[in-house]
């Protein structure tokens, strides 16, 4: 509790501070970080928060998405600064590959298991939390922070996505005890699914169809594998949708434990997405094989090999 009232002390104090989102920003990512921002600002901060990666397309309805400024974390001047906020990470790699230190300090708030290197002048790091989100809610429930409609939709946003729209095992009674606190906000809930799950592109109809040619089912391991080569990313349009429709075919293969989305993004450099459908499945001890991480529902890791079909062999050597 100590630490929950450090960080509600920090809020309601003013000051210049700076947030961004990890690479490849998900819902949860982006939800917490608007959250926050708009709660600090309430306050009385100078709030900067900047991007690595653009923004997925089905966020860009958000209201303060404009806020978000797309630039390389390591190129920040940490030191017009009094404070970094960093939420939804363990280690400042996941703001940028080639960020190894932040020299001010650093507030960070994130559900992910701890590793070793771990970060953070003040933390509050909770696994079992289904998301960064979530942590939040309960930071405000624990004080007297006052939102708004607009704050509660970034919330909802981050809550949802990370638990895949109720569906992972990380679903729980906080959940939909947060989600109903939410929504006395006058949520438009609807608005939201129709942005976030209703939103597709007809070129992300198109690689979807062709990826899933592709796909590849490792019946001794019980995984489905879809593998999208560099080529394929680049031709049909390098969305950052694609994927996450992707994502949701592989958690459905009846007789499998688990999937992964191979995409080759850069020449050799083959981003890896594993998704379980069995419940109680651990994907994250698969992805640390690879230096990834994650959650057991669904977890991520990069790895650097010569070309897709070496990519796939040693995926499949090694899970």
């Amino acid at each position: 509790m100590e630490t929950i009232d450090q960080v509600i002390k920090l809020i309601k104090t003013p000051c210049k501070c700076v947030l961004a989102l990890h690479l490849n920003p998900d819902g949860d990512s982006i939800g917490s970080n608007l959250a926050l921002a708009r709660i600090l600002k309430q306050h009385g901060h100078q709030v900067t928060i900047v991007s690595c990666d653009p923004i997925p397309q089905n966020f860009l309805f958000l209201e303060d998405i404009n806020l978000i400024n797309h630039k390389n974390p390591c190129l920040v001047n940490w030191h017009d600064y009094d404070i970094f906020w960093a939420l939804d990470v363990t280690k400042p790699e996941r703001y940028a590959e080639e960020l190894k230190k932040i020299d001010i300090k650093v507030i960070r708030i994130d559900h992910h298991p701890t590793v070793p290197g771990n970060f953070g002048d003040v933390v509050i790091a909770d696994k079992d939390a289904a998301s960064t989100s979530e942590i939040l809610i309960k930071i405000i429930k624990s004080s007297t922070i006052k939102i708004d409609k607009t704050t509660a939709e970034y919330l909802l946003v981050g809550a949802v996505s990370d638990t895949h729209y109720f569906l992972n095992s990380n679903t729980n009674k906080n959940v939909f005890d947060d989600i109903s606190y939410l929504m006395q906000y006058g949520i438009d809930y609807e608005k939201i699914m129709f942005y976030l799950t209703r939103n597709m592109y007809f070129e992300d109809l198109i690689l979807i169809s062709k990826a899933l040619e592709k796909a590849i089912l490792i019946k001794e391991k019980h995984c489905v594998i879809i593998p999208i080569d560099y080529s394929m990313w680049v031709y049909y349009g390098k969305s950052f949708n694609k994927k996450d429709f992707l994502e949701q075919y592989i958690k459905s293969i009846k007789g499998t434990d688990f999937g992964i989305v191979i995409t080759e993004k850069k020449k050799g450099q083959f981003n890896l997405s594993f998704r379980s459908r069995k419940p109680g499945f651990d994907v994250e001890t698969l992805a640390k094989k690879f230096g990834g991480g994650g959650h057991k529902p669904a977890a991520g890791a990069v790895i650097k090999t010569g070309n897709i079909n070496k990519a796939v062999n040693l995926i499949v050597k090694n899970i």
